[in-house]
């Protein structure tokens, strides 16, 4: 199974990466860092923030496990980052609408 990762390179992200790839299965990887090098798996720089950086990410995917979060003070920024999650959960939906 394909499997897109957000926010692959943080703590539970990089833990999820290597089971799967452990189990056999094929790893796409969505980052804010250009630099991440993992063996064995695609990387995609960008983020939620962005949300039309998940487009060439999304291409030939099984399965999206959203791993992305604000880890700072929520403060003025929650409802930014809800208005962003929510952006990427329609792109999501648009998408498997395509493939159906």
């Amino acid at each position: 199974m394909k499997v897109l990762i957000t926010r692959a390179s943080g703590y539970i992200g990089r833990y999820l990466v290597d089971d799967l790839i452990e189990h056999g299965h094929e790893v796409k990887a969505l980052t804010r860092q250009s630099s991440l090098k993992i063996k064995d798996v695609e990387i995609f720089c960008g983020g939620i923030l962005k949300p039309k950086s998940l487009l060439f990410a999304l291409d030939r995917v099984d399965v999206v496990l959203h791993n992305a979060a604000y880890a700072l003070d929520w403060g003025v920024k929650r409802m930014r980052y809800i208005g962003q999650t929510l952006k990427v959960l329609e792109i999501l939906l648009k998408r498997v609408r395509k493939k159906e």
